[in-house]
């Protein structure tokens, strides 16, 4: 990526979040040639006059943020967010984009949960939001995080051996992944608890990244010749893919069809 700079909030009138009197602004910013040295923002009003300017902190390596006494603000009137960046090669960027503070239409929550997040959508279940991180620069914040939907607290954090590049699995109140290493988590989802973990037996690389299916107790895992099912409360291997060999390089997610379980390579 070159220049990444996107403001997640505020944007628009649902995009917008108000705690404790102060505006919340939350940027991802990255480039993969440099890195980030400061970040700033700087609220204008509909005549371009300036309002107030904040500097936003390092959340993550992508993630930053910083905040704005909402009181140098008029409520539902258009405001523009001018988010300034400079990297370490002397390059800088900025981007606009207009805003409405509107308590009613406000986004609830926002919650950093440290590592980053690829090719994988949360999961809801048993009232819980599941978010699979990665972190493959240092394999410190990958994991699987459990969230409050009400109010994005976080409720527990377990950490796997490598990052989660797809889709979690849940079945009979255990959530599955498996990671970049090709090892298999099942965690229970009222407690991030362990269950079990299997190592699939993954010999080379690329690392796995594709999304397993859970479904009448049955886990469907891995790729060619790690390619295998596993039963969902124990972890027992079933069976193991014999048939093919090849390499494994897509995070879309298997598709179960009756008896049939299709996959890609």
């Amino acid at each position: 990526m070159h220049k990444h700079l996107v403001v997640t909030t505020p944007s628009g009138s649902d995009m917008v979040k108000v705690k404790n009197g102060a505006l919340i602004v939350n940027a991802n910013v990255y480039d993969s040639e440099t890195t980030v040295m400061n970040v700033k923002s700087i609220i204008y009003d509909g005549k371009g006059n300036k309002l107030a300017e904040t500097a936003l902190t390092a959340n993550t390596d992508w993630n930053w943020e910083g905040k704005i006494p909402v009181t140098k603000l008029a409520k539902g009137k258009p405001l523009t967010i001018q988010t300034e960046v400079v990297f370490a090669d002397g390059e800088q960027h900025m981007q606009k984009q207009s805003f409405k503070i509107d308590t009613e239409t406000s986004l609830k929550w926002i919650s950093n949960i440290k590592g980053n997040i690829w090719k994988t959508a949360p999961l809801f279940a048993e009232g819980r939001l599941f978010a699979a991180t990665i972190d493959d620069g240092n394999n410190i914040n990958c994991g699987i995080t459990a969230l409050d939907p009400q109010s994005g607290k976080v409720l527990w954090h377990y950490k796997t051996r490598n990052s989660i590049k797809h889709e979690i699995a849940y079945d009979r109140g255990l959530v599955l992944c498996t990671d970049m290493e090709g090892f298999t988590y099942a965690l229970e989802a009222s407690s991030g608890e362990l269950v079990w973990k299997k190592d699939l037996g993954m010999k080379s690389l690329p690392g796995y990244i594709s999304a397993g299916v859970a479904e009448n107790g049955i886990y469907y895992t891995g790729a060619e010749g790690y390619f295998q099912a596993l039963e969902v409360k124990s972890g027992k291997t079933i069976w193991v893919n014999k048939e093919w060999r090849g390499g494994e390089g897509t995070p879309e997610k298997m598709t179960i069809a009756g008896d049939v379980i299709i996959t890609k390579q």
